[in-house]
């Protein structure tokens, strides 16, 4: 069974004939059901409240392409409710997948819903607030609405019938995350609208804090809200869809433009510690993994194995960060000597300490290559794979580091649901995530319960352990 909120009723022919079952909705007029547009009048069919939860009592699967609009019902969903969007990537990856799937006729309908979204934008229509059938211009309404069903019709056979591993995937663990997301997103991430004018007027924000010049038309009561895909990318790491690039925000003064909404109140960022590294060594197992149980600091500890407790200093760690990162996942050995600033004697001395005690990882790096290669994938402890077969550049350095960043990108979405599980009846707001990082917006009645976010994300998969720094300021940029 099929529910797209964003779709008029005309356009349901072509997938009827198809043989899908479909019922359309759209909340108009505080009222439930699907539209009729066209270019001379309006119609509306409505379901009342009862009729609603009677659709969605279905044990079926449902698929849509916002599932956003079907949340803000406040109608309890099917568990088995597939976002094509978040499968996909958005609209922008129609092309893509279409490229990969070898279907010109997708990848022309990707263009012809596009050119009808930049139509909109133009018109400075804003899509995230407004329903894009009642936003179109009528003279473009037909074209949207038909390259609409059809891409979502192409996208179907397409990720359903050439693609069930991600559909199980996003079953089993991606739903739930999006769904978590979506609850990010409407808390909203509170902005000192006035810092951010006074700095842009004196040109004190970096090129890079982009997010922040058009202020004016982007902040609502002051508040600025984001859009998240975890669908993103192809380890399964978070990206922005639309709205306020909270990935984007550079360190310096742009990241004190982000404030509490409390009185009193403070910004807490919730930093993994090295996640990807931890991945790797918690996956070989002990005893190797015990070298790093209980660190706060990854690096430095690694610097201590090579150099002694008392060889610990910040310019060595800075130094084995670099040296460590080129030694698992590989690099060129100019570009290291030249980032380090180290002769080659000292280079070679540090590489052959990193090999008497680091070897488990070259053993493990490469026996996950091999295996990788003949099985055509890389697959983490949970099942999750990232399909590697016809890609031409592997090599041992980057099967390893594609393993290490989605494993970290699943122990990231089991934390953040943890999190927001354990927040649901706090004061408090989870406002944003960066990469590796929950950024809290925390009341101050609840100062000393951040440690007990810091342990849902510490042990947010069964046993293994990760390592999460807490930072606290008046402002995002202020948190130490």
């Amino acid at each position: 069974m099929w529910y797209d909120v964003s779709m008029e009723k005309h356009a349901i022919d072509e997938l009827v004939k198809q043989g899908f079952s479909i019922e359309l909705l759209e909340d108009s007029f505080g009222v439930y059901g699907f539209a009729v547009s066209t270019a001379y009048s309006t119609k509306y069919y409505a379901y009342d409240e009862e009729t609603m939860k009677l659709l969605f009592s279905t044990k079926k699967p449902v698929a849509c392409y916002e599932m956003r609009k079907l949340e803000r019902l406040g109608i309890a969903l099917p568990p088995r409710l597939y976002d094509l969007k978040l499968l996909t990537g958005g609209d922008s990856s129609l092309k893509k997948l279409a490229s990969k799937s070898g279907d010109k006729e997708l990848s022309r309908l990707e263009e012809q819903l596009g050119y009808h979204v930049k139509a909109c934008r133009t018109a400075k229509i804003d899509l995230r607030k407004v329903k894009i059938i009642d936003a179109a211009p009528s003279s473009l309404l037909e074209g949207i609405v038909c390259a609409r069903a059809a891409v979502i019709t192409k996208l179907t056979n397409v990720m359903f019938l050439e693609q069930q591993r991600t559909i199980e995937d996003y079953e089993n663990g991606q739903l739930e995350f999006a769904k978590t997301l979506h609850s990010i997103e409407e808390n909203g991430i509170k902005v000192d609208v006035g810092y951010v004018k006074e700095q842009l007027k004196l040109d004190q924000l970096p090129a890079a804090a982009s997010c922040f010049r058009s202020i004016d038309g982007s902040n609502v009561n002051g508040y600025v809200y984001t859009m998240f895909n975890p669908c993103g990318g192809k380890t399964g790491r978070i990206r922005i869809e639309k709205g306020f690039n909270c990935m984007g925000i550079p360190h310096g003064p742009a990241r004190d433009a982000i404030v509490s909404r409390f009185d009193g109140g403070k910004i807490v960022t919730f930093d993994f510690n090295a996640i990807d590294y931890r991945c790797i060594v918690q996956t070989i197992g002990e005893p190797f993994s015990d070298l790093y149980r209980g660190a706060r600091d990854f690096h430095a500890q690694t610097t201590a194995f090579l150099f002694g407790d008392g060889g610990v200093n910040a310019l060595r760690r800075d130094i084995v960060k670099k040296v460590t990162y080129i030694y698992i996942y590989g690099g060129a050995r100019d570009t290291l000597q030249m980032k380090t600033q180290l002769s080659e004697e000292k280079l070679n001395d540090v590489l052959q300490r990193l090999d008497k005690k680091m070897y488990p990882i070259n053993e493990f790096r490469e026996e996950l290559y091999e295996k990788s290669i003949t099985d055509g994938y890389i697959e983490i402890p949970n099942g999750r794979r990232v399909v590697i077969a016809g890609e031409n550049d592997m090599h041992a350095g980057k099967v390893l580091g594609l393993y290490a960043q989605t494993f970290s990108s699943y122990v990231f979405e089991k934390a953040i649901n943890n999190v927001m599980k354990k927040m649901k009846n706090m004061k408090s707001k989870l406002v944003f995530t960066v990469h590796d990082e929950a950024v809290v917006d925390m009341h101050p009645d609840e100062f000393e319960r951040d440690v007990e976010i810091k342990d849902e994300m510490e042990w947010a998969v069964d046993g293994y352990e990760f390592i999460v720094n807490i930072k606290s300021g008046r402002t995002y940029g202020q948190a130490k």
